[in-house]
């Protein structure tokens, strides 16, 4: 029903904004370190999905993702 579609579309939009995001971090920092903890956030694992959002927040590039970071921890954290 609508209330679940409307929670596809934020989910859908989050993953967007995220891609944009880890693109513009690899620009900043083009080490392979962002492009494995980018893979690592479809994990099945919650606790890997948390790891990850924690050390994206931890990089040098972490102020590209301040803005993200309610969406970030409402998909990742909770």
């Amino acid at each position: 029903h609508g209330a679940e579609r409307l929670r596809r579309r934020v989910e859908r939009a989050d993953r967007r904004a995220l891609a944009q995001v880890f693109r513009d971090a690899r620009r900043c920092d083009p080490s392979d370190a962002l492009a494995q903890l980018e893979v690592l956030l479809d994990s099945r694992s919650r606790e890997r999905r948390a790891l990850v959002a924690e050390a994206v927040l931890s990089l040098p590039v972490r102020r590209l993702f301040l803005p993200f970071l309610p969406a970030l921890r409402r998909r990742y954290l909770e």
